[in-house]
């Protein structure tokens, strides 16, 4: 009879991480107030006391599933800083960056966007993290920066907000059409399909920002977002 190879031991990294994964949806379901210790070890396959040797506190685990999450997100940060500064950038952006909010996506990315919603009504520690991020700063100061450029060329006009909010208003926008269409039964069922859905709220919101009918209608066409996708150049989603 063969012997049985040993499992591969991992690394305190790698523990972590595989903790992280395994607890996300019960602590997406239940708040990090409302899962017990007990409950982490058992879904995650280690003893309580090597939970707690890695999470000796709740930010401890938050960070983790932070981190976690935000490593296994469908947007390409590395593509997106790389973007050309073009008026062109600024729609591909706000479409990817509506997209990845609203698309079904993995369990994983589900269960990561229900717990942001329930840190946004709890504690909001998790939440803080996310808006917080380097990655989200990043996006943000780069939208700012394109939404400038499209100004001085005449393909958006100032609105009355501050730049920075107008990111959050897009983010925040797109955020509550995936929390609405995140339950097995909606509440609310839009007529488009998740695609045409994308496409009319990425519309929405560039006209929110300010820019003009012309320039909607040379960059933020279905047809431009479809070709996209075809070869998607800023997320690692699939075409639906």
């Amino acid at each position: 009879m063969p012997t049985p190879k040993p499992s591969r031991r991992l690394s305190a990294s790698q523990r972590k991480e595989a903790i992280a994964r395994a607890v996300l949806p019960v602590v997406a379901r239940k708040g990090f107030d409302g899962v017990t210790t007990r409950e982490l070890a058992a879904v995650s396959g280690v003893s309580e006391a090597l939970i707690f040797r890695h999470y000796p506190t709740k930010e401890h685990l938050c960070a983790e599933i932070y981190d976690y999450c935000s490593h296994s997100f469908e947007l390409d940060y590395g593509r997106i800083a790389q973007l050309p500064p073009t008026t062109e950038s600024l729609v591909k952006l706000t479409y990817f960056l509506i997209r990845g909010i609203v698309v079904k996506r993995p369990d994983h990315a589900d269960a990561s966007m229900r717990l942001l919603y329930r840190s946004l009504i709890e504690d909001g520690l998790y939440a803080g993290r996310v808006f917080g991020g380097r990655q989200l700063g990043q996006m943000r100061r780069q939208f700012c920066a394109l939404l400038a450029g499209a100004r001085a060329t005449g393909d958006a006009v100032e609105v009355e907000s501050v730049d920075k909010d107008l990111f959050w208003f897009c983010h925040h926008t797109a955020s509550l059409v995936c929390l609405v269409r995140l339950a097995e039964r909606p509440a609310v069922t839009y007529s488009a399909r998740a695609d045409a859905l994308v496409t009319e709220l990425t519309q929405f919101v560039l006209r929110g920002i300010g820019l003009s009918e012309a320039t909607l209608r040379e960059h933020a066409t279905r047809e431009r977002f479809a070709e996209w996708l075809k070869s998607p150049e800023l997320t690692l989603l699939a075409t639906l």
